[in-house]
């Protein structure tokens, strides 16, 4: 009966699909000094003594990687200049505005929105800051000319970036009054449209169809209405132009559709997140939550790890992209939720038949307790001390009989997410038994040694994740006395 039972158990070990687990998905971010292994264990230590669990060096994210290389982020698609392209100079660009209007007034169209196509092919690679009057022009001859030509489609299109660039641009004699009936057309349509959020955490001055984003003690926000834009960010002299289109995104609220950041200011922006409170929390999170939709990342945590975190800045801040909030930290589900990865102790009630070669089966009751710790997403190791005792009669010559103290280092491999975790267990005994003699404590010499091996399942209900019921069973052999089998009930309580 004891070896079909270890068999079985066995086989419920082998059994246990433990390392069927899901991919990461929640961004860890240390904000640190520097990227070095150095910093990113001290951000792995923090995670673990400030409540969060056991994570991999692998699992966590420099801040750094956060900053663009072109210095523009967020999920707005943007267009630059091609490599090898000479960057245009606004005088350039103007003198072509004005050859085009010419040939609209001697009637050559078709010459004129070549001429246009072209100056707006070339406002990525402007390399001067251009102003809101040019680039009103140029769109609203690129509409005007489309609607005498009875091209739909570019008098729409030209009209509604005349709008988004300026609202009141004057009356041209060189069109007919239709041509300006059909723009008031396009500012109507315009006006309605939501507007994206537009943060910038830059020492440099940022340009939106030529107009400054203003500036407030370091940080830049704008709501701009959707739609293609030209951003140019000028810093040291040069300057570089971007086509950013605002509507290709849905507009999310607390959320930057672009974000203009360097890496001062990225690490402004992440202190200030650390924070309950800051009148500039709102442009640190829309920038940063922005910054983690360009990834694709719905949620992640901000683990601050630098060595100058004053006492009011939290050391773990959740970023959720989702709700477009930041706060407290709160466990996500990834490889293991707070269950999976916190430590936690183990209270349970096992019974034990020994199988002696020759005699009667010994049949134990008892109680153990197990303090386990997270080593990896998947593993986890434990110490254990049992007390087991049998009920059957002393043989002569004691009073007592078969009770045992036993101590038992044990390794885990376990689901570390999910409302049932199957698991798979290895364990290591030493135990003492009774004394030989009714006098004798037990000594040194009395010590057995032996294994288990075994799997079962552990159910973590509720949403907290604090207490596991589970139930194993096992098989394995004691040194000298031959094999055995158990079962065990346990209470799991997380910290």
């Amino acid at each position: 009966m004891s070896r079909l039972l270890a068999g079985l158990t066995l086989l419920l070990a082998l059994a246990t699909p433990a390392w069927a687990q899901e991919p990461a998905s929640e961004l860890l971010l240390v904000h640190g000094e520097a990227a070095t292994p150095a910093d990113l264990r001290r951000a792995q230590r923090l995670l673990t003594l400030q409540g969060a669990g056991r994570f991999e060096l692998d699992e966590l994210t420099p801040w750094t990687e956060l900053v663009p290389a072109d210095g523009l982020g967020g999920a707005a698609p943007r267009v630059g200049c091609a490599p090898g392209s000479t960057l245009r100079a606004a005088a350039s660009l103007e003198a072509e505005l004005d050859t085009a209007r010419s040939a609209i007034e001697f009637g050559r169209n078709e010459v004129a929105i070549d001429a246009l196509t072209a100056v707006a092919a070339a406002l990525p690679c402007a390399g001067e800051p251009l102003t809101d009057e040019l680039l009103a022009r140029l769109w609203f001859l690129t509409g005007a000319v489309g609607f005498l030509e009875g091209r739909a489609d570019l008098s729409r299109a030209g009209f509604s970036r005349t709008i988004l660039a300026d609202t009141s641009v004057a009356f041209d004699d060189l069109f007919p009054a239709t041509v300006h009936d059909a723009l008031l057309s396009a500012k109507e349509e315009v006006l309605e449209r939501p507007r994206a959020r537009v943060v910038t955490w830059t020492g440099a001055e940022v340009r939106l169809d030529g107009r400054l984003v203003p500036v407030e003690d370091g940080v830049g926000r704008v709501q701009a209405r959707v739609g293609p834009r030209l951003v140019q960010v000028t810093e040291g002299g040069r300057t570089r132009s971007v086509l950013v289109d605002l509507s290709a995104v849905p507009v999310v609220d607390g959320v930057a559709t672009l974000v203009v950041v360097d890496a001062a200011g990225l690490d402004r922006a992440l202190r200030v997140l650390s924070r309950d409170e800051d009148p500039w929390l709102a442009d640190a999170r829309a920038a940063v939550l922005a910054l983690l939709a360009e990834r694709g990342e719905p949620y992640g945590t901000l683990v601050a790890s630098r060595a100058d975190r004053p006492r009011d800045e939290r050391p773990l801040t959740a970023l959720d992209v989702v709700t477009a909030s930041t706060g407290p930290y709160r466990a996500r589900t990834s490889r293991a939720d707070a269950f999976g990865r916190r430590a936690r102790i183990s209270l349970s009630p096992f019974y034990r038949a020994l199988d002696r070669p020759g005699e009667s089966a010994l049949h134990y009751g008892g109680l153990e307790a197990v303090g386990w710790v997270p080593v990896h997403w998947l593993v986890r190791a434990g110490f254990g001390v049992r007390w087991a005792v049998t009920p059957r009669p002393p043989p002569e010559g004691k009073a007592v009989c078969c009770s045992t103290l036993e101590i038992s280092p044990r390794v885990r491999l376990e689901r570390g997410a999910g409302s049932v975790r199957p698991f798979g267990e290895l364990g290591f005994l030493l135990f003492w038994p009774a004394a030989r003699t009714e006098a004798a404590p037990p000594g040194p010499l009395d010590v057995a040694a032996g294994f288990d091996l075994g799997g079962g399942l552990l159910l973590t209900p509720g949403e907290a994740r604090r207490v596991g019921l589970g139930i194993a069973g096992f098989g394995g052999a004691i040194a000298g006395l031959g094999p055995m089998a158990s079962l065990r009930l346990s209470v799991e309580l997380r910290f």
